[in-house]
C-alpha cells in the first residue's frame, strides 16, 4: 500500500498555484475573448492556455536551479488545472452571452492538419519534472 503524504499533494502551497493561475488565465481569457472575432475564440483560448502552460512549466524548471526554492511535478499538475478553470469560465461565459449554438456531436472525425506539437513537448517537459521532482510524495 502506498503512503502518500496529503499535505503535499492537497497543501496550502498547491491550493495557491492552483489560484494564482486560475487568476492569470482568467484574465488572459477574458482579454483573449474580448479582442478575438467570434469565429477566432476557440483557437485563440487554447493558443492562451497553451502558452500559459508551457510558461508554468518552465517557471517550475528555473525554481530548480534556484537555492531555496523546489521543482515539484505536483505544483505543474495543480498550474494546469488552475489554468484550465480559469481559462474555461471566460469562454463558456463567451457562449452563453452569444447565444451561438455549438453542436458537440461526435459523428464526424476532423482530420489533423498538423503533428500535436504541443502535447509532445509538453508530456516530455512534465516528464522531464517528474524525474528532477525535489520533494517526493510517496
Amino acid at each position: 500500500m502506498l503512503n502518500v503524504d496529503y499535505s503535499i499533494v492537497f497543501g496550502m502551497d498547491k491550493f495557491q498555484h492552483f489560484f494564482i493561475y486560475t487568476m492569470i488565465s482568467f484574465l488572459v481569457g477574458i482579454l483573449t475573448v474580448m479582442f478575438s472575432s467570434e469565429r477566432s475564440i476557440k483557437e485563440n483560448v487554447k493558443i492562451g492556455a497553451r502558452l500559459l502552460f508551457i510558461a508554468s512549466i518552465v517557471d517550475e524548471y528555473r525554481q530548480y536551479f534556484i537555492d531555496g526554492r523546489d521543482a515539484e511535478f505536483l505544483d505543474a499538475v495543480w498550474n494546469l488545472l488552475g489554468i484550465l478553470a480559469g481559462i474555461c469560465i471566460p469562454y463558456i461565459i463567451s457562449v452563453f452571452i452569444s447565444g451561438r449554438r455549438q453542436s458537440y456531436s461526435f459523428s464526424y472525425i476532423r482530420k489533423r492538419k498538423r503533428p500535436p506539437y504541443f502535447a509532445i513537448v509538453a508530456i516530455l517537459m512534465l516528464i522531464g519534472l517528474f524525474f528532477i521532482n525535489e520533494v517526493p510524495f510517496f
